[in-house]
């Protein structure tokens, strides 16, 4: 049996310490209470490595005049320039931007540089809200804060986007996101966007889950694929219903060929919807449209090794980049 606690029986030290721990915690965000901070989700440059969905090798420096959207896609050098060696044939109707999580920040509990990475052609960034039906990235307000906070003559557009777990249905999971996103974005903000993909996970010790056939698992594997589609079209339903917006799906050719493909293609699927669309093939780099998807995309996540030249980002970190073919006014129609 548990004794009844009675504060007045216990030391004044534990009494201190008890009320720096009270006073010294940091509040839960409105829209977070009764959620869990995200911890067991891949990142994902270990997803695409541990799912073989790389870009083949880094650019030869030989072939840097051809193209420069490259692995190792610089901010903001190669944003600037078609030809980056010589300098010259400037990019114009191209908007890039990046995406990102908690991944980016949590090793070194540091912030990033906003003003810095709008300095370098970073035009947009999607930040990662939530997972499931009850999991939030810490690091969601800290960097909406962060891009909020920046003067007008260097706006960064932003936006969210909801990780599609295996687990809980697509109305469930749609709450979690407009819980914790709530008023935080507006009508002037990117519209919603939702991550459907490998679904691959890490245990306790950071190690990843594994199948019964010794490869990265994924939680999605088995279920059919009407079932999938029908999550994926539940949680677009409604958030586009909460923020009047279009929402945006970012998906991968290959997983959704494996997982959905008999249920309906990509274009099909989400013909009411915008299409981000990650592919990191060196062909699609040397002409600069996806190559293993051929259909209609609004944004292509074409590396998640960039790099700004200037700083802003973490010591060693690489960033996911995605560009958008079309001028600003292209842009706010599309993604806004």
């Amino acid at each position: 049996m548990f004794k009844s606690f009675r504060w007045w029986n216990c030391p004044v030290r534990t009494i201190i310490v008890l009320s720096l721990i009270i006073v010294m915690s940091p509040p839960v965000a409105s829209g977070q209470e009764g959620k869990t901070p995200l911890t067991s989700d891949a990142s994902r440059g270990e997803l695409f490595e541990l799912m073989g969905q790389v870009v083949e090798g880094q650019t030869p420096a030989g072939e840097f005049s051809q193209f420069a959207f490259r692995s190792n896609f610089r901010f903001a050098h190669d944003a600037l320039w078609r030809n980056p060696v010589l300098e010259e044939d400037a990019r114009a109707d191209q908007i890039f931007g990046i995406d990102i999580s908690h991944h980016l920040t949590d090793k070194c509990r540091c912030k990033i540089d906003w003003s810095l990475l709008a300095d370098q052609k970073v035009a947009f960034a999607y930040l990662k809200a939530t997972q499931g039906v009850s999991y939030y990235d810490r690091s969601f307000e800290p960097n909406l804060d962060g891009i909020r906070a920046l003067p007008a003559g260097k706006k960064i557009d932003v936006g969210a986007f909801h990780f599609l777990s295996a687990d809980g249905a697509g109305e469930d999971q749609a709450k979690n996101f407009l819980d914790v996103v709530g008023s935080k974005l507006g009508k002037d903000d990117l519209t919603p966007s939702l991550d459907v993909e490998w679904d691959v996970r890490t245990d306790a010790s950071g190690k990843v889950i594994l199948g019964p056939d010794g490869k990265p698992k994924d939680f999605w594997k088995g279920t059919d694929g009407a079932v999938i589609l029908g999550r994926v079209l539940a949680w677009l339903k409604v958030v586009q219903a909460r923020t009047n917006k279009v929402p945006i799906v970012y998906t991968n050719a290959l997983w959704w060929e494996e997982r959905i493909g008999k249920a309906g293609s990509i274009e099909q699927s989400l013909s009411q919807y915008r299409v981000w669309i990650s592919d990191l093939s060196s062909k699609g780099l040397k002409v600069e449209q996806p190559y293993i998807y051929k259909g209609k995309w609004h944004l292509w996540q074409f590396t998640f090794t960039a790099t700004a030249e200037k700083g802003g980002l973490p010591t060693a970190r690489t960033v996911d980049a995605d560009v958008f073919d079309g001028n600003a006014a292209d842009f706010a129609k599309t993604l806004k």
